[in-house]
C-alpha cells in the first residue's frame, strides 16, 4: 500500500494542467493551485488535514472544492480549464456527489463545496524582474550536459523526468567569481583589478564590451573536478561550454613577435662585428640553428645593419606550405595542413604567411625558433648527442622521470580487468585498422591473444580482414624481423600500454618465490628501459 500510495503522489505532482500567459507550462497540483487559484500548496494541505468542524467548514470546503477540478481537467486540461469552466464545474460536482455518498468525504463537506461558486483565476502574472543570465547559466549548462547524458533530444523532455542530480561545483565560490567578473566590466573595477595600463585596457576605454570567462578545476584523487564555470556575458551563451575559439591566428601572431625579438637580439649581438668575422663565424653554427645562420649571412653581405632594415629582411624570408612532413613536438610526431589546399605547393614569405594565415609556414618557422632557444639554452645538440655516454646518462634520466607517469596511468586504466576487458579499453585507444590491430597481438606473452585480435579485426573490419588479411600479413612480417620500433609505428599507441595488458593477467616477475599477479612495484621496475628482466 505505501508503494502504491507513492506512486499515485507522483502522478499528482506532474499531472499535465494546461499553461497560463506569465507562467508556461503548469504541472502538478502545487502549481495548479498557484496557477488557477492563486493559494499556496502549503497553506491548502494545512486547511485539509485539520479535522472537520463548524468553523473551519467553510475554509475547508473552499479548499476541497479548488483542488478537485484540478485531477479531473487533467484528461483534457485546456478544454476544461481555459474554455469550458462550466463543464469542468458540472463533472465536479458530480463527484463531490460520488464521493460524499461513498463515505470518503461528511455530508457537510460535500454540501458545503455544492454550494461554493468558484471562477478560476486568469489575469496575467505580473512582469518579473530581469533576470540575471550569469546567474542561472551554470544551472542551464548542467541541465544541457544532464541532457546529452541522458540521450535525450530537448530541455523538455528533461523536464518531464522526475530525477535529482548533483554536481561538483561550489556554489559559494561560483557566486564569488561571478561577481568579481561583473565588477570588472565597470571602470573602477577593471582598475581595481589591475586590468587599465600599459598593454591593457585605456583609461577611456569601456571595460563593459569585454567578456570574461572563468574555469577552475581541482585535482581529487585521479580526477580533475571542475568548482567554478562561469562567465560575465550577460546572455543565454555560454562562453566556457559552448564557445569554440580559433586561436590558431592569435599563436601566429606570439610566433611572429618571438622570432622577430629573436632577430634583434641577433642584430644587437653581431650587428657591430665586420664582414669576414661574421662569415668566418657560419661554419662554426650548429646546422639546425637556421635564424642565427640567416643573421651571420645577412649581415654579412648586406650595406644597412640597421634594426629596421634587418626586421623587414627577415619578414622577407621564405619557408614552404607543403603539408608533406611530419613535425617531433613535446606530444609526439604531428602533421598539419593549410586551410586553403592552393597554398600546399606555394613557398611564401613569412610576411604573406601571416596575412593568409598559412599554417605550416609557421610550423616550420616555430621549429627554427624551437631550435634556436634550445641551443641558447642547453648548447648545440652535438654536444650531448654526439658523445654516447652523454647521450646515453640522457636518455636514462629521461626514462627514469617519464616511463613511471605513463605506466601507473596504464596500470591504473587496466588493473582488475579480465584479458578481454582490457583488449577492448586498448583497442577503443588505437585507431583502427588491420594492420594496427595486428601491431598489438603479443601472443609469446598471452596465450589465445592471436585468436582474439584475429576475431575482433574481422568483426570491426570484415570487408579489409575478408580481402586481403593484411593482419596475419603484417604482424608475420613484423615477427620474422622482429624490429619492435616498425611495430610501435604501427600501433600507433604508447607501447607501455600494450606491455601493461601483456603482463597483468600473468603471473610475471618470477625473480622470487611469490606467486601471483604482477604488482604495481614491479611495473615501476620494468617501466625503466634498462632495468633488466630476470629469466
Amino acid at each position: 500500500m505505501p508503494a502504491r500510495q507513492q506512486i499515485l503522489v507522483h502522478y499528482l505532482n506532474s499531472v499535465p494542467l494546461s499553461a497560463k500567459v506569465g507562467v508556461g507550462e503548469v504541472n502538478g497540483l502545487g502549481d495548479g493551485l498557484a496557477a488557477w487559484h492563486g493559494r499556496d500548496f502549503r497553506d491548502v494541505n494545512r486547511i485539509l488535514r485539520e479535522p472537520v468542524s463548524e468553523s473551519t467548514l467553510d475554509e475547508q470546503a473552499l479548499a476541497f472544492r479548488q483542488v478537485l477540478p484540478l485531477p479531473i481537467a487533467q484528461r483534457a486540461p485546456s478544454y476544461f480549464l481555459q474554455k469550458n469552466n462550466d463543464a469542468l464545474a458540472k463533472l465536479t460536482d458530480s463527484y463531490l456527489r460520488l464521493l460524499g455518498n461513498g463515505g470518503v468525504i461528511s455530508p457537510a463537506l460535500r454540501d458545503a463545496a455544492l454550494a461554493t461558486q468558484l471562477t478560476l483565476d486568469r489575469t496575467k502574472s505580473k512582469p518579473r524582474a530581469p533576470t540575471s543570465y550569469v546567474e542561472h547559466k551554470t544551472v542551464l549548462t548542467m541541465r544541457t550536459q544532464l541532457m546529452q547524458a541522458l540521450g535525450l533530444k530537448t530541455i523538455y523532455d528533461l523536464d518531464r523526468l522526475d530525477l535529482s542530480a548533483t554536481s561538483t561545483l561550489d556554489d559559494a565560490v561560483q557566486l564569488a567569481v561571478s561577481d568579481r567578473l561583473a565588477d570588472a566590466a565597470t571602470k573602477d573595477g577593471a582598475r581595481a583589478a589591475g586590468l587599465v595600463g600599459d598593454k591593457m585596457l585605456m583609461p577611456a576605454d569601456d571595460p563593459s564590451k569585454i567578456a570574461y570567462s572563468f574555469t577552475l578545476f581541482e585535482r581529487r584523487g585521479n580526477e580533475n573536478v571542475v568548482r567554478v564555470q562561469t562567465d560575465s556575458v550577460n546572455q543565454p551563451f555560454d562562453i566556457n561550454s559552448g564557445a569554440r575559439l580559433n586561436l590558431g591566428s592569435t599563436a601566429k601572431l606570439r610566433t611572429l613577435i618571438t622570432y622577430l625579438q629573436i632577430v634583434s637580439a641577433l642584430n644587437a649581438k653581431y650587428a657591430n662585428e665586420d664582414p669576414k668575422t661574421l662569415r668566418a663565424m657560419i661554419p662554426q653554427v650548429d646546422p639546425s640553428d637556421a635564424l642565427t645562420r640567416w643573421a651571420l649571412d645577412y649581415l654579412s653581405t648586406t650595406r644597412d645593419r640597421s634594426l629596421p632594415a634587418m626586421l623587414e629582411a627577415a619578414v622577407q624570408r621564405k619557408y614552404s606550405a607543403n603539408p608533406g612532413e611530419t613535425f617531433y613536438t613535446g606530444g609526439g610526431a604531428q602533421s598539419f595542413n593549410n586551410f586553403e589546399s592552393s597554398e600546399n605547393a606555394q613557398i611564401l614569405t613569412v610576411q604573406s604567411a601571416f596575412q593568409h594565415s598559412v599554417n605550416l609556414v609557421f610550423g616550420r618557422l616555430m621549429r627554427d625558433i624551437v631550435h634556436y632557444e634550445m641551443i641558447q639554452v642547453a648548447g648545440p645538440p652535438s654536444t650531448y648527442l654526439d658523445d654516447p655516454a652523454v647521450r646515453n646518462r640522457y636518455l636514462t634520466q629521461f626514462a627514469d622521470g617519464e616511463s613511471p607517469v605513463y605506466m601507473k596511468r596504464f596500470y591504473t586504466r587496466y588493473a582488475g580487468k579480465s584479458n578481454d576487458e582490457a583488449l577492448q579499453v586498448l583497442l577503443q585507444h588505437t585507431r583502427k585498422g588491420p594492420a594496427r590491430i595486428a601491431a598489438q597481438r603479443e601472443p609469446e606473452r598471452q596465450p589465445g591473444m592471436v585468436q582474439r585480435l584475429d576475431a575482433r579485426a574481422n568483426e570491426e573490419h570484415p570487408v579489409k580482414m575478408a580481402r586481403r588479411r593484411r593482419s596475419r600479413q603484417v604482424l608475420q612480417q613484423i615477427r620474422d624481423r622482429q624490429v619492435q620500433p616498425q611495430r610501435s609505428r604501427l600501433y600507433r599507441g604508447h607501447p607501455s600500454a600494450r606491455t601493461v595488458v601483456a603482463e597483468l593477467p600473468a603471473r610475471a616477475f618470477r625473480c622470487d618465490a611469490r606467486s601471483g599477479p604482477a604488482r604495481w612495484r614491479d611495473y615501476l621496475r620494468m617501466s625503466n628501459p634498462f632495468w633488466k628482466r630476470c629469466t
